[in-house]
């Protein structure tokens, strides 16, 4: 890749300014201490991984492309951040995403030895290659003080992704689930073209939520929602609404192969192919 655009803001514990912050990273130092990479990784989630032999009390990532844009959920969630009481919190436009404790410096931290999902994120790709570009975390010092050191990554760990375009859109798509973890597994995905639309006086009061058969959530969105998205060949959708008198005339979800779907009355309503090839309204 040439000329990769990177972008750098910091954000941790307090607001520092980001020349602060880069000024106290260790240029020098890239050791082997703690490796960050992509996880697991669909169409709309993507998640981080570390593996480090030191105690981490705060990380930043960043990931890098050559043309488009990524745009992300302001909010991390899951992993070892979750575990040991770091908050994720991520840059909407480019995906910067940082992890610290608000609080006292040095309360909590990721143990050294820890070896798993860092966080995850809701994302959005309108580029065809997104890439690992940096990562930091810190330690403390002798004098109890934050010290920053570089990361290792992989530049060439990298996502990729098909353009796909109409008269009047235009869309990427996960070329491959991005890890080999479930490869074998008979429940395979595939992109499904969801539309979501809602009345203009329930926009904030309705939303739906996908997950797989064991319950795990996978995307949860509100209006308006068009694309296509990888989704397991079993899932279930829950449309919900927030104020239980059933969506009105003008809102609607549709689901490319199944058709389409609304919460008649009541809360909620679920969609399921859990149990067989034909989909389960009720």
């Amino acid at each position: 890749m040439s000329q990769t655009k990177t972008l750098f803001v910091c954000m941790i514990l307090i607001a520092l300014p980001a020349s602060q912050v880069s000024a106290d990273v260790d240029e020098t130092n890239s050791s082997p201490e703690v490796t960050i990479g992509f996880g697991n990784v669909t169409n709309d989630t993507l998640s981080f991984t570390m593996d480090t032999s030191v105690d981490v009390y705060g990380y930043q990532v960043v990931m890098s492309w050559e043309t488009g844009a990524v745009y992300c959920a302001i909010n991390g969630f899951g992993g070892l951040s979750e575990d040991y009481n770091l908050w994720a919190s991520v840059l909407y436009a480019g995906c910067l995403t940082t992890g610290y404790y608000y609080g006292a410096q040095g309360i909590y931290h990721i143990p050294a030895g820890s070896n798993g999902t860092l966080t995850s994120i809701f994302y959005q790709s309108n580029s065809p290659e997104v890439c690992m570009g940096s990562a930091s975390y810190a330690v403390l010092d002798a004098n109890d003080e934050l010290e920053w050191r570089n990361a290792t990554v992989d530049p060439n760990d990298c996502l990729t992704y098909t353009k796909y375009e109409t008269w009047d859109d235009l869309w990427y798509v996960l070329d491959e689930d991005g890890n080999d973890e479930g490869d074998n597994e008979t429940d395979s995905w595939s992109p499904v073209f969801i539309s979501f639309i809602a009345d203009s006086s329930e926009i904030n009061d309705i939303w739906f939520e996908i997950y797989d058969c064991s319950g795990n959530l996978y995307l949860q969105a509100g209006a308006p929602y068009e694309g296509y998205t990888e989704l397991p060949n079993d899932f279930i959708v829950v449309i919900v609404d927030a104020s239980g008198d059933g969506w009105n005339e003008g809102s609607n979800i549709y689901i490319d192969g199944y058709g389409n779907f609304s919460v008649e009355n009541g809360y909620y309503n679920t969609i399921s192919n859990c149990d067989g090839n034909d989909i389960d309204d009720s």
